[in-house]
C-alpha cells in the first residue's frame, strides 16, 4: 500500500528484513509459479548494488534481473546532460520486454521509485508487484525535485536542492555529484565500495516530471498491482521517520 506522507514510501522496515511476515513472494515451489524480480537502483548507483541481494533471492530459485540506468554504474560511458526520466523509463521497460519477464516483483530504491511509476504505466500486464524502498512515490506530473520538500525535513531539503544546484552554477555542468554512503546509512564495511562505485548523474532527470496517466483507478491492470512500501532510517527519509516515532501519520 501506499504511504500516508507524500513523495515516499512509507511501511515498516521489519517487512523486509525478516522481523516481521512481510508480503508472500511465491504462491509455489513449481518455476512457473515463482515471481521474477527486476531490482532498480536510485540515483548515482548502478545494477552492481543489488549483487548482494540477486544472490540471496537467486538461491531461492527466483529470476533476478538488475539493469543499470543510462548514464551511470558500467553504462558511465554514456553519460550526457541529455539523459531524462523517460531514458530510463524506457532502459526499464526494454529490459522487461527482453527478457520476456512476466509476473514481475518490480522494486525501485529513491529515484528508482520515479522510474518504476513510469514502467507499471506502460506495462501493468507484465507486473504482478511494485515496491518502493525508501523511495519517491509520484503521482501524475510530480518531479523528483519536487516531491523533495515532501519526503524530507525542510532544513534537510533545501540543503540538497542548494548542493545540487551550487554544483551545477560552478562547475557549468548539468550533472549531480554523489550522495555519500554514509547519508544513506549504507553498512560501514560496504561503505568504501560503494563511493566507489558511484557517479555523477544528469541535473534535468532529477527535475523531469512522471508523466503519470490519470486513469489508475479506473484501469483494471492497474489498480490490480499490489504496492508495497519500506522504510529505511536515512537521510532520504528522516522526516517519516521522525513522524512515525511521534505517533503521527
Amino acid at each position: 500500500m501506499r504511504g500516508d506522507v507524500p513523495g515516499l514510501a512509507d511501511v515498516d522496515i521489519t517487512a523486509a528484513n525478516g522481523k516481521g511476515a512481510g508480503p508472500e513472494l511465491s504462491s509455489g515451489n513449481a518455476e512457473d509459479m515463482m515471481p521474477n524480480f527486476v531490482l532498480v537502483h536510485g540515483a548515482w548507483y548502478g545494477g552492481w548494488c543489488y549483487r548482494y541481494t540477486a544472490n540471496e533471492l537467486r538461491g531461492r530459485g527466483h529470476v533476478v534481473v538488475t539493469p543499470t540506468l543510462t548514464g551511470v554504474g558500467e553504462r558511465f560511458h554514456a553519460s550526457s546532460e541529455a539523459i531524462t526520466l523517460e531514458t530510463h523509463i524506457r532502459d526499464i521497460v526494454g529490459c522487461i520486454e527482453a527478457e520476456e519477464l512476466d509476473r514481475v516483483i518490480l522494486c525501485g530504491h529513491s529515484y528508482g521509485g520515479m522510474v518504476i511509476t513510469g514502467v507499471a504505466d506502460r506495462m501493468a500486464e507484465r507486473i504482478k508487484t511494485l515496491v518502493y524502498l525508501d523511495a519517491f512515490v509520484p503521482e501524475h506530473g510530480d518531479s523528483c525535485h519536487g516531491l523533495l520538500p515532501k519526503a524530507l525535513a525542510p532544513d534537510v531539503a533545501r540543503q540538497f536542492l542548494e548542493g545540487i544546484r551550487g554544483v551545477a552554477r560552478e562547475q557549468h555542468s548539468g550533472m549531480v555529484t554523489p550522495l555519500s554512503a554514509e547519508m544513506f546509512n549504507v553498512t560501514p564495511e560496504r561503505r568504501d565500495w560503494v563511493n566507489r562505485r558511484c557517479a555523477p548523474q544528469a541535473l534535468p532527470l532529477k527535475c523531469r516530471s512522471c508523466f503519470r496517466v490519470e486513469s489508475m483507478q479506473s484501469s483494471d491492470e492497474l489498480s490490480s498491482l499490489q504496492i508495497i512500501g519500506i522504510r529505511v532510517p536515512s537521510v532520504c527519509s528522516q522526516r517519516n521517520m521522525k513522524a512515525s516515532s511521534d505517533g503521527k501519520s
